[in-house]
């Protein structure tokens, strides 16, 4: 996938990964053999239901979810790579990324982003994405 080649979009990644750490931290509990069987047999309902478990631990409803698609990385020398589909709707903002789970700290790719009523200052609009992310996150 191409990715957009824009100044801001390393700082909105790091937003997101920040938010994301608890769900990351919590999905990593899994046995990545479980996560690995229910990519590779196609089973994205099952892999959707432990997600979604995940997910609701830290983000209100409707505002994070699971996109539908997963990937491994998987080889003899390395740990397995568990990489999620990940949809964030709150606020007009709408976020389309990759959250990978690994041994070391989670990582994020982030594929597309849409501000309604979009701000002229790509400043501005990656603070309405630390805002919105930040307001749909469970307090606790």
């Amino acid at each position: 996938m191409r990715r957009t080649e824009n100044a801001y979009v390393s700082g909105r990644e790091s937003i997101i990964a920040t938010e994301m750490e608890p769900v990351a931290r919590d999905l990593a509990l899994l046995d990545p053999a479980d996560l690995i069987g229910y990519i590779r047999g196609g089973q994205f309902a099952n892999l959707g239901s432990l997600v979604g478990s995940s997910i609701e631990l830290f983000f209100a409803a409707g505002t994070l979810r699971f996109g539908n698609g997963a990937t491994v990385e998987v080889g003899w020398h390395t740990p397995p790579v568990v990489i999620f589909d990940m949809e964030f709707h709150h606020n007009k903002v709408h976020a389309y990324f990759r959250l990978a789970i690994c041994a070391e700290h989670p990582r994020v790719q982030l594929d597309f982003i849409r501000f309604d009523d979009q701000c002229s200052s790509p400043i501005q609009n990656t603070a309405r994405l630390r805002h919105s992310m930040m307001e749909a996150r469970i307090a606790g």
